[in-house]
């Protein structure tokens, strides 16, 4: 069987990533042939291949369209070009925004209804995004063409943090002799992660004996209008030296790097206004590592305040530092809630998620 994927981006955010998890696992596991779409970028064609698939042009698309099962449409910011292959193609919709996408569109009302009228099957992260953020558009859409599959942590994540009880009393043994704790920060540096935030909270505990870790592209730091957090990234890059700084800007690194600098890390925070579930925080509790996230909706469920994480209203950067430095200055107390988070990141097996996804898309007479 041969299926096309559509979208606009394979390396760099948590949705491409659980993309091509889903895309080896149905070249490897199913023996289907992949074809993604991509644009020559040569980074991109090197994840689709790794994942099994086969990188393809437009051209080469329109030129055997009828050889396609159906097509996987992994976004929705860039979903309007492949509204003509979405009507002529059964399509799975993978739905993977939240608010500030529709705060923020163009797009008028009529036409996102027509968008999520066409696909024979929409999946999505979370009951919120289904039951909330896109109720008014599901209206008319019969239930059994919508899914809720949570996404699963990649299998490099699991076999990257097996020795994690042993990374987590390293890092204990560490920090009690005097190491500073290393504060992560994963995710594309773009102004709905809000990563200013965590850096204003540190700079408010300048006593703090810390170094932030920000992991993500920096092509979009022209976006954000705070002017310290620019000049801060500045000064990282002509530092002569770099690993020394408070705060360190890595750029967008391979998912196994990323994976190592989570394991040798001590807190995750992710200060976020909108996500659909957040695989970050998974991926660090992946590790053992205690976490301090905004308080979002997606994460009904899955992170509770004191029992398995520490959640903060979005923006709100003084019960940010305050969390931050609570976690810092108390080893145990991050010992305790980075059990609790490993605990829940093994409700998100990978072999659990492509199990739902494929009951999902054999339902919808896909497969």
């Amino acid at each position: 069987m041969r299926v096309l994927i559509l979208t606009h981006s394979y390396q760099g955010n948590g949705a491409a990533r659980c993309l091509l998890g889903l895309m080896q696992h149905w070249t490897q596991a199913r023996d289907w042939q992949i074809d993604a779409l991509h644009d020559g970028n040569p980074a991109d064609a090197l994840e689709i291949r790794e994942a099994g698939a086969t990188p393809v042009f437009a051209a080469e698309v329109n030129a055997k369209l009828d050889q396609y099962r159906f097509a996987l449409v992994n976004t929705l910011v860039t979903v309007e070009p492949f509204l003509p292959v979405m009507q002529r193609l059964p399509t799975v919709l993978w739905v993977h925004e939240g608010r500030v996408l529709m705060s923020n569109t163009s797009v008028p009302p009529p036409v996102w209804s027509q968008i999520f009228s066409l696909p024979r099957l929409l999946v999505f992260q979370s009951p919120w995004q289904i039951d909330r953020m896109f109720a008014s558009y599901l209206a008319d859409v019969p239930k059994e063409r919508t899914a809720l599959v949570y996404n699963g942590l990649r299998p490099e994540a699991a076999a990257q943090s097996t020795n994690w009880q042993t990374q987590r009393a390293t890092r204990k043994q560490a920090r009690a002799a005097g190491s500073r704790a290393q504060v992560m920060c994963c995710g594309s540096v773009i102004p709905r992660k809000r990563p200013n935030d965590l850096l204003a909270a540190m700079s408010a505990l300048p006593q703090l004996h810390a170094q932030a870790h920000f992991i993500g592209t920096l092509a979009h730091m022209n976006l954000f209008a705070d002017a310290g957090f620019r000049a801060e990234h500045q000064q990282y890059a002509s530092a002569p030296h770099p690993e020394t700084a408070r705060y360190r800007f890595h750029g967008e690194l391979r998912f196994e790097a990323t994976q190592s600098l989570l394991a040798q890390g001590d807190v995750l925070v992710s200060c976020s206004s909108d996500e659909s579930q957040g695989m970050a925080s998974l991926e660090a509790a992946c590790h053992g590592l205690p976490l301090v996230l905004s308080d979002l909706e997606c994460y009904e469920g899955i992170w509770r305040h004191g029992y398995n994480a520490l959640l903060f209203p979005v923006g709100h950067r003084r019960l940010l530092a305050h969390q931050l430095a609570a976690l810092v200055n108390d080893l145990d107390l991050c010992q305790e809630l980075g059990q609790a988070a490993r605990q829940v990141s093994e409700r998100f097996a990978h072999s659990r998620f492509t199990r739902a996804f494929d009951d999902a898309v054999a339902q919808a007479g896909l497969a």
